[in-house]
């Protein structure tokens, strides 16, 4: 496994959050992930989707069959997907700004 050392654009990090069992895989490709045919197999087995797959650490994934080394490399993604994230949480929504606005209407 090795992957991207910087962040992950919006569309790449919907992908890998929205992907299925049967996508992950190639998700995790996209985003410049490059899985073993071994390990994209135990998470296949696994049934880990995409919000499954975010919430995974090194234990969980070495639990799954996934070797320490490449289980730590895809802990490295998780944690830039979770960061990206909180990042989308964090950014204000501009509708939210019209709700909090007094009625002028009577």
């Amino acid at each position: 496994v090795s992957g991207p050392s910087h962040g992950l654009d919006a569309a790449t990090a919907g992908a890998i959050r929205s992907s299925t069992p049967d996508t992950l895989a190639a998700a995790l490709q996209q985003a410049g992930v490059s899985l073993s045919a071994t390990t994209a197999q135990h998470l296949k087995e696994a049934e880990i989707d995409g919000a499954s797959f975010t919430l995974l650490d090194e234990h969980r994934l070495a639990a799954l069959g996934v070797p320490l080394g490449p289980a730590l490399q895809l802990v490295a993604l998780i944690g830039l997907l979770r960061q990206q994230q909180a990042q989308e949480q964090q950014q204000p929504n501009p509708y939210s700004l019209l709700l909090d606005l007094p009625h002028v209407w009577t």
